[in-house]
C-alpha cells in the first residue's frame, strides 16, 4: 500500500494500481489501500470505479476525513454536486482544520450556485493554509461570480497571490538562452489541463491546431491524465507532446528550457489545475496567458494577455499586469464535432417565442432572474429552458422555480434540463429562439455554441472583464445590436428581438455562414492574427525592448 501510494503521488497511477490490487488481494478490507485504489481510478478518469472503491473504504471505516474528501471529488466530476457537498461537509465535520476540505467544498458550493459561501470557504482554507495557491485561484475565480466584485477586488486578489507565490521564486529565475533570431522559425508551448473534451478546448483549439508550421514548432504540456478523442486530436495535431501531470515545477520547467521554448502560453488563468507556479519560474523567455480564462493572472512573470478592444475596454487595462495585446477577438470557435443542421425557427411552429440559457446556473445571478422574468412577463407566451448538470440536484433546481414562483411567471414556462452527452446538448438549441446571456459573469463557449446552432443571443456589456465574453463575441459577430450597455437596455432588446419572428428567422438561417466569414467562426484566419502576435513579440524581445 506505501508504495503504492508513493507512486501515485509521483504520477505513476498504472504502476500503483498493481501494487495496490497485490494489497487488497493479501487483505481485502484494508480501508487505506482502497482509499487509494480509488485514487487510481479517480486520476485516470474511471470515475463509476473510482466511487466503488471510496464506498469501500468508507464502509471498512467511515471516521476518516479524506475517504468522504474523495468521495465527494468524484461527484464533482459525474455532476450530483449537492451529493458532493455533503461529502465535503462530512469530512469538515471529521477534521475541520484541513485547508483542502474547505477549499472543495468551494468547489462544491460554486456549482450548486452559492458564490458567496463559496468564498466564505475558501477564506476559511486560507485562514488555516495561508500560502495555498490553489485555494487563493479557487477565490479569484469565485468573486466572478458575484454582483458587487469590482476589477480592483479582482487585481487585489491576484496581488496576493503574487505576493505568496510568485516573488518568493525570484531567486530561481535564470536568463534565457534563445537564439536572439527575430525571423527564425518559433516554438510555442501550451500549457493546460484541458487538452480533452471541456469548452476551453473548443476557444483555443484555432490557434493550437491550425497554425502554419512553416513559422512555428509547436509544443503541448498537459497537466492531466484524463485522455479522450480532443485529446488524441491534440496530440496529432501538434509537433511534440508532453505530459506534465505529476512533474514539479523545477522538473517541468528544465523540460520547456531543454525544449528550446520562445514563447510559452497559459490557457487556464486561475482554473483548475493550472500551473501558474510554473510559470512565476519564468521558463521561457515571453510568457502569454489567453483562452482558457483570458482575465489576466496577476503574476509578475506573465508579459502579455491577448483579448480585444470590446473584452479589455481601454480603462480597465490599468488594472492588468500584463502588457493587453488585441487579436481581432478574444476567442475564437471549432465547433467539437458534427452538430445537428439548424432547423427551422421554433416559434413558427411554437407559436411563441422561446428564450434559453445553457450556463452554468452560478452564473445566472438573482439580478439576471429579476431581468429574464420581466423579459416573460413582457413577451405574451413566451417560454424560457435553462439547462445545467446543476437542475439534477434539487438545490438548484429548487431556486430557479422558487424564483420564478415567486415572480408571477407559471411553472410550465420554465424548463429545466440536466446534464446530457453533447449531441443532445447541442439538440436544445434546436428548441430556442434567443439566448440570454446571464451576467455579472457572462456566458463564452454556450455564446459560441449558441451562434453556430442559429440562436442570437441578448448581452450585456458588463463592468468586469468576465462580465464582457460575450459582449465580444456578439460584436465579432457582427451583431453589436445584440449588445446592452445597462440591464434595462438588455431587457428592451429581448423585447424587441422577439417581435420580429421574420427578422429571426432569417438570421438563424444565415448565422454559421456569417461566422464562418469573421476570425471568429474562421480559424486559419485567426489562427494567422495569433501568430503575427507571436511574431510581433518576438522581434520585441529580440530588439531588448520588453513589453
Amino acid at each position: 500500500n506505501n508504495l503504492g501510494a508513493v507512486l501515485l503521488d509521483l504520477g505513476r497511477p498504472r504502476e500503483a494500481r498493481k501494487h495496490l490490487k497485490r494489497t487488497l488481494e493479501l487483505v481485502p478490507e484494508f480501508a487505506k489501500a482502497q482509499n487509494n485504489m480509488g485514487r487510481v481510478f479517480l486520476k485516470i478518469g474511471r470515475l463509476d470505479e473510482a466511487l466503488k472503491f471510496f464506498d469501500a473504504a468508507i464502509a471498512t471505516d467511515g471516521n476518516v476525513a479524506e475517504f468522504h474528501n474523495n468521495r465527494g471529488t468524484v461527484f464533482m466530476e459525474l455532476t450530483p454536486f449537492d451529493e458532493a457537498a455533503r461529502c465535503f461537509e462530512k469530512a469538515i465535520e471529521l477534521n475541520p482544520n484541513i485547508a483542502e476540505l474547505h477549499s472543495n467544498m468551494g468547489n462544491a458550493l460554486i456549482r450548486t450556485g452559492r458564490p458567496v459561501e463559496a468564498v466564505a470557504a475558501y477564506r476559511r482554507a486560507l485562514e488555516i493554509r495561508e500560502v495555498f495557491a490553489e485555494a487563493r485561484s479557487n477565490l479569484i475565480f469565485a468573486l466572478d461570480f458575484i454582483p458587487q466584485t469590482t476589477n480592483a477586488d479582482l487585481m487585489a486578489e491576484r496581488a496576493a497571490w503574487n505576493e505568496l507565490h510568485a516573488k518568493p521564486l525570484r531567486d530561481l529565475r535564470r536568463p534565457h538562452a534563445n537564439a536572439p533570431d527575430p525571423r527564425r522559425r518559433l516554438r510555442i508551448g501550451y500549457v493546460s489541463a484541458d487538452f480533452r473534451r471541456h469548452s476551453a478546448a473548443y476557444i483555443f483549439e484555432a490557434p493550437l491546431l491550425h497554425y502554419d508550421s512553416k513559422d512555428f514548432e509547436v509544443v503541448c504540456y498537459s497537466n492531466s491524465l484524463v485522455e479522450d478523442e480532443f485529446t488524441a486530436r491534440f496530440r496529432q495535431g501538434v509537433d511534440k507532446w508532453r505530459p506534465i501531470i505529476g512533474i514539479n515545477d523545477h522538473r517541468a520547467e528544465e523540460m520547456i528550457r531543454a525544449d528550446g521554448i520562445d514563447i510559452l502560453v497559459d490557457l487556464s488563468g486561475h482554473t483548475k489545475d493550472n500551473r501558474l507556479e510554473l510559470f512565476a519560474r519564468k521558463p521561457a523567455p515571453i510568457l502569454v496567458t489567453a483562452w482558457g480564462h483570458a482575465v489576466g493572472t496577476g503574476v509578475e512573470t506573465m508579459d502579455v494577455l491577448f483579448s480585444d478592444p470590446v473584452y479589455m475596454i481601454e480603462e480597465d487595462r490599468k488594472f492588468c499586469t500584463e502588457t493587453v495585446l488585441d487579436l481581432p477577438c478574444a476567442v475564437a470557435y471549432i465547433c467539437p464535432g458534427e452538430a445537428p443542421a439548424v432547423g427551422q425557427l421554433p416559434a413558427a411552429r411554437n407559436k411563441a417565442v422561446t428564450f434559453g440559457c445553457l450556463n452554468k446556473s452560478v452564473k445566472i445571478s438573482g439580478d439576471t432572474l429579476e431581468v429574464w422574468a420581466d423579459i416573460l412577463s413582457a413577451v405574451p407566451g413566451s417560454r424560457l429552458i435553462l439547462k445545467d448538470s446543476a437542475y439534477d440536484g434539487g438545490g438548484e433546481r429548487g431556486r430557479m422555480t422558487e424564483f420564478f414562483s415567486r415572480s408571477g411567471v407559471d411553472e410550465d414556462r420554465i424548463t429545466l434540463l440536466g446534464h446530457t452527452n453533447w449531441r443532445k446538448h447541442m439538440d436544445t438549441y434546436g428548441r430556442i429562439d434567443i439566448g440570454l446571456d446571464p451576467f455579472p459573469q457572462s456566458g463564452g463557449a454556450s455564446t459560441l455554441e449558441a451562434l453556430w446552432m442559429g440562436v442570437p443571443v441578448v448581452a450585456l456589456k458588463g463592468s468586469t472583464l468576465n462580465g464582457r465574453v460575450s459582449a465580444s463575441i456578439m460584436t465579432a459577430a457582427g451583431m453589436a445590436d445584440w449588445v446592452a450597455g445597462t440591464k434595462a437596455a438588455y431587457g428592451d432588446i429581448a423585447k424587441e428581438k422577439a417581435r420580429d419572428l421574420a427578422g429571426l428567422a432569417t438570421l438563424r438561417q444565415s448565422m454559421r455562414e456569417n461566422i464562418a466569414a469573421t476570425p471568429l467562426g474562421n480559424p486559419k484566419r485567426y489562427a494567422k492574427a495569433v501568430g503575427k502576435a507571436y511574431r510581433t513579440l518576438w522581434r520585441q524581445w529580440c530588439a531588448g525592448q520588453g513589453f
